[in-house]
């Protein structure tokens, strides 16, 4: 297994996915790459860890996990889940996909991050802001919580002078491929 520093040192089996059928399978109905160096897979607890980082300076790296069994998120304890991102490909764009989960994020690729929810923070906000971004395209779920934070994430990114497009997905069951 690879050596993973600090929340994650205590937890002796992390594999890449792709090593493991089931992670393997898991990752591959959600049309996400196996391979993905933020990924890691503890077989003996049938949970996968993403890297987040912190939106301020993309440094102070915690995890978030996903069940492969139940279906539900868990930030690790201690993490204020509205202080971190989800970035998969860290490198400078001039314009950014803000999505609500790491699985969009991973779909999409490079130029995108994942709030990890439909709420937009403060710390989220200075990330944007100390980037230098000055257009942001929302591709947020189509559900109930979804339309709200697009609505809300609109007028706050306005009100600092960034703007904004909203992408809206083909369909309506927030669990599809967002793309058709």
């Amino acid at each position: 297994p690879k050596k993973v520093p600090g929340v994650l040192a205590n937890i002796p089996d992390l594999y890449d996915p792709a090593e493991y059928p089931e992670a393997a399978e898991f990752l591959e109905c959600r049309r996400v790459p196996t391979d993905h160096p933020d990924i890691r897979y503890a077989p003996s607890q049938k949970m996968l860890y993403f890297r987040i980082t912190s939106p301020l300076d993309g440094y102070h790296p915690s995890w978030h996990r996903r069940s492969i069994v139940e279906k539900s998120w868990i930030v690790l304890k201690g993490t204020d889940k509205e202080a971190y991102w989800y970035e998969p490909v860290r490198w400078p764009e001039q314009r950014i996909i803000i999505v609500e989960g790491c699985w969009d994020a991973l779909r999409i690729g490079g130029g995108s991050l994942s709030l990890l929810g439909a709420k937009m923070s403060k710390h989220h906000l200075s990330g944007i802001l100390r980037r230098g971004w000055k257009q942001v395209a929302l591709f947020l779920d189509p559900d109930s919580a979804g339309e709200h934070g697009t609505y809300e994430m609109t007028h706050l990114l306005g009100s600092v002078g960034i703007g904004t497009r909203i992408i809206r997905h083909k369909c309506k069951q927030p669990t599809s491929p967002p793309f058709e």
